[in-house]
């Protein structure tokens, strides 16, 4: 028994060829295939760009954040640092203003200044009392200073000019990096510094345990 070949019918009952139907089928794929890459295509865009828009504003928000803790933190450091200048630029202003330059340069009054300066926080390294011409006329501290003359180094005209100095870090006649605050007072026409050296280490522990707040 001979199979007749199959032939498809169209919604119209009439007869289609099989290269036809095979064509019709090949197209329906096709379009399948468009409709389920299209599917994808507009489920995924959306959240690459919903995804892309989140990374973005949350890289600008954390950029911000970071920019606004180091603003916050070089401020605070600044306030402590600008604190403790004033602070020991006071006191050495009352030491000079509540003693002639007779009375602290007597045997032990220097000394007892210094200790009394130092009694909560250990931040002077030395104190001394220098005359108009440079040179110390009282000294407490662990250096040999007695032979230097100061008077053409920078500190000292500023200081004499200003009346309260304080200087950047340098080396000086130590050899040490160090800085120092000083003040000048006048007893008639005898016009004397009183100098103090800044405990560096105590200087940048005070600085560095600065408490920044919540992170």
């Amino acid at each position: 028994m001979v199979k007749e070949p199959h032939i498809s019918h169209n919604g119209s009952g009439a007869a289609e060829p099989p290269d036809m139907a095979a064509q019709r089928k090949a197209t329906y794929a096709r379009l399948f295939r468009k409709f389920v890459w299209l599917t994808i295509l507009c489920s995924l865009v959306p959240l690459l760009l919903v995804g892309w828009g989140i990374n973005l504003h949350y890289t600008r928000f954390a950029r911000e954040r970071m920019l606004n803790f180091f603003e916050t933190q070089v401020e605070d450091h600044r306030k402590i640092i600008e604190m403790f200048l004033n602070e020991h630029s006071s006191k050495l202003q009352l030491i000079a203003q509540t003693h002639t330059r007779d009375e602290i340069i007597e045997p032990g009054a220097l000394q007892t200044a210094f200790e009394v300066f130092n009694k909560d926080l250990w931040s002077l390294t030395d104190l001394g009392v220098i005359g108009e011409h440079g040179y110390h006329l009282a000294y407490a501290g662990p250096y040999d200073l007695w032979s230097r003359n100061y008077a053409k180094e920078f500190w000292f005209t500023q200081v004499m000019q200003k009346g309260l100095y304080i200087s950047d870090m340098f080396m000086g006649f130590r050899k040490e990096p160090h800085f120092i605050i000083a003040v000048t007072q006048s007893n008639g026409d005898q016009k004397w510094i009183l100098r103090a050296t800044i405990n560096t280490e105590a200087f940048r522990a005070l600085v560095e345990n600065v408490r920044i707040g919540k992170t």
